[in-house]
């Protein structure tokens, strides 16, 4: 997709700066410098890729149509389309993390309780809501992180049990799974967690790519993308499973890559 209408790949007038840390969207690269200031490269017909935006930001994450950036106070930045949100609606915090899925964000306040926003059209609950604006039952449940796929959401709790809310049409988004885990991640239509007993990985969703066939061996981080999934390795080695269909053979002109 980088070689067609709008490139995956950091502008060149990114690559000299020091980002602190990453985010993503579902067509949009993020990076945010260590003074909190937010770049953006990837798809922006509905100004959801703005090539800057001042922060500071503490965290960030996009959906299809959105972005969403956690200021260092715990207020938030929404932009991008008013289709899916009404950004004038979203209270002022303070959180203390943030996810986005395809129509919706979810965030964590500072008693770690989760509140989502998005899923309407026209002031009314869109068609592709399956839940996944809605926590529930987990409303009142107190997590320390949380995770947003393409219609669900997960949260790992204290205790480390991982809970979800909306489409589980693959079975990606259970009411509980005990673990106890240390992280997890959700792709679009599965999710995967690291074991803390052992810091393995367990998967569950659809698998039509192999990306909930997690491999052995043990882990210390974990993401996961629309039908794939990667670790990094106690060693500090990765390790990537589910659909390769994209491969470059070699990195664009100027950009500079580290093994491993």
């Amino acid at each position: 997709m980088g070689r067609g209408a709008y490139p995956l790949a950091a502008s060149p007038a990114y690559r000299n700066k020091r980002f602190a840390f990453l985010g993503r969207g579902t067509h949009q690269g993020w990076g945010v410098t260590t003074e909190g200031r937010a770049f953006c490269w990837g798809e922006n017909d509905a100004e959801q890729c703005p090539a800057e935006r001042p922060g500071p930001f503490s965290a960030i994450s996009g959906g299809d149509k959105h972005g969403c950036g956690l200021l260092t106070d715990g207020r938030l930045d929404c932009w991008g389309s008013g289709e899916h949100f009404d950004y004038g609606k979203i209270p002022g915090g303070p959180y203390t993390a943030i996810a986005s899925g395809y129509f919706h964000t979810c965030t964590l306040n500072t008693q770690g309780r989760v509140q989502c926003w998005g899923c309407r059209q026209g002031g009314q609950r869109r068609a592709v809501d399956a839940g996944q604006c809605d926590p529930g039952a987990v409303a009142d449940v107190r997590f320390k992180a949380i995770d947003s796929g393409r219609q669900h959401s997960c949260g790992l709790t204290g205790a480390g049990a991982v809970m979800c809310w909306g489409s589980n049409r693959f079975d990606q988004a259970p009411a509980r799974r005990i673990g106890p885990y240390s992280a997890l991640t959700t792709g679009s239509f599965h999710t995967c967690a690291i074991r803390k007993s052992d810091s393995g990985i367990d998967c569950w969703g659809r698998n039509h790519h192999g990306q909930t066939g997690a491999p052995p061996g043990r882990f210390r981080a974990i993401a996961a993308g629309f039908t794939f999934t990667c670790a990094i390795k106690m060693d500090g080695g990765a390790q990537c499973w589910g659909e390769d269909a994209e491969t470059f053979t070699e990195p664009p002109p100027g950009l500079r890559t580290r093994g491993g």
